[in-house]
């Protein structure tokens, strides 16, 4: 719930699909979005997270 928090409560993932695979102490990001910098705010946002070792960002970037 803390990793679906933090995404919902950045502004920048408002309304985007963003999946999330949970996997002991890691995650593991999909989905698709713009570009490079939400993919990266995606990572550091989960990574912020408390108990959360690894971050697998498997987002693609596609440009609109």
């Amino acid at each position: 719930a803390e990793i679906h928090n933090a995404l919902a409560g950045n502004p920048y993932f408002a309304g985007r699909k963003v999946h999330i695979e949970l996997r002991e102490n890691e995650v593991v990001l999909s989905g698709v979005l713009g570009s490079y910098f939400h993919k990266q705010m995606a990572q550091e946002s989960v990574r912020s997270v408390r108990g959360v070792c690894r971050v697998h960002n498997k987002i693609e970037v596609v440009s609109a």
